[in-house]
């Protein structure tokens, strides 16, 4: 059937729409249909079958509904949702909201800045050009930022996923988000390249490859570092409660794999909190002149060649202290 109509009608058959000018609505129905909207600001719900939607120029609201369908938002900031069924959508011009939903999705958010939801399944996400937010959801994904600076967010049962950002056209380079993720995690930093790694929540392990930023999770996360050329960017270590005369907090930071200049593994200390249930907290790298700390305040070293400065970031608790060890 070839529909050419302001308001389409229900059909169950391999309808062709064409929606229009003005603000359509449009209900497909089952079938394997074609919609193609026009340059307002169109809502189409395509139905069961494998559809093929194209949104036009406006503003228009998508839903694939069962099956695998092809979503295609063109110019305009369209909102896409495929549904249930292994999909494909295409944001186009303008700041996208791509959701794939339940199926092995491929979402692509095209120019300007889009967020990018796979949803459940193993989901290919692309943002493409400008500042893009992809989160693969539950299952193993692939999630590439492309150019811009993007941020890859990361929730509970994240699976096994596969996260690639770049380096093109970016100002402050792209973001790993975990924040979204209740229990602890570790990230291993400890590859050669500073911007490549992986996570890990004990079940799931993720591998990245070009991140400059990470924001940790709400839980108690251990990061392990070791030699690379690059500055890293780390947010995330939360401050420490004092409860009952008693420093809680339990994220670690780990860089005994760091080398001094001339590749030699550097000796370590342990840096306590004052007061602390004695609960070892950061193993640090000896060798610095100088390490500072928001939230400790004594200083054991093997070595006492250096001095070691702390201080307590205005914690009533805590004084500046500073060691100086003789040779």
């Amino acid at each position: 059937d070839l529909v050419d109509a302001d308001d389409a009608e229900n059909g169950s058959d391999d309808d062709i729409i064409e929606a229009g000018a003005g603000d359509d609505t449009v209900v497909a129905g089952d079938g394997n249909d074609s919609v193609f909207a026009d340059e307002s600001a169109d809502d189409v719900d395509a139905g069961a079958g494998d559809d093929t939607v194209f949104g036009g120029d406006g503003a228009d609201t998508i839903s694939g509904g069962a099956d695998d369908d092809s979503l295609i938002g063109q110019a305009g900031a369209d909102s896409i949702s495929g549904d249930t069924g292994d999909d494909f959508i295409e944001g186009g011009a303008d700041n996208d909201t791509l959701e794939g939903g339940i199926g092995n999705d491929t979402l692509d958010g095209g120019a300007d800045n889009d967020s990018l939801d796979g949803g459940a399944g193993a989901d290919s996400l692309l943002g493409n050009f400008g500042d893009d937010t992809l989160n693969g959801g539950e299952g193993a994904d692939t999630l590439e930022g492309g150019f811009g600076d993007d941020t890859f967010v990361i929730t509970d049962n994240f699976g096994n996923d596969q996260i690639f950002g770049d380096s093109d056209l970016e100002t402050n380079g792209d973001t790993l988000d975990l924040s979204g993720v209740t229990t602890g995690v570790t990230v291993d930093l400890s590859s050669f390249n500073p911007e490549d790694g992986s996570i890990t929540d004990g079940t799931s392990t993720a591998d990245f490859f070009d991140i400059e930023n990470i924001v940790l999770s709400g839980g108690n996360d251990t990061i392990t570092l070791a030699d690379g050329s690059g500055v890293d960017s780390v947010d995330g270590f939360t401050a420490p409660t004092l409860v009952d005369g008693v420093l809680t907090g339990t994220d670690q930071l780990d860089v005994s794999g760091l080398t001094d200049a001339g590749g030699d593994p550097v000796n370590t200390f342990d840096v306590d909190r004052n007061r602390h249930s004695g609960r070892r907290l950061w193993r640090c790298h000896s060798d610095l002149p100088e390490w500072r700390t928001d939230h400790f305040d004594r200083c054991r070293s093997k070595r006492r060649d250096h001095r070691r400065t702390t201080r307590s970031n205005g914690h009533p608790d805590l004084g500046w202290h500073r060691h100086r060890y003789g040779r």
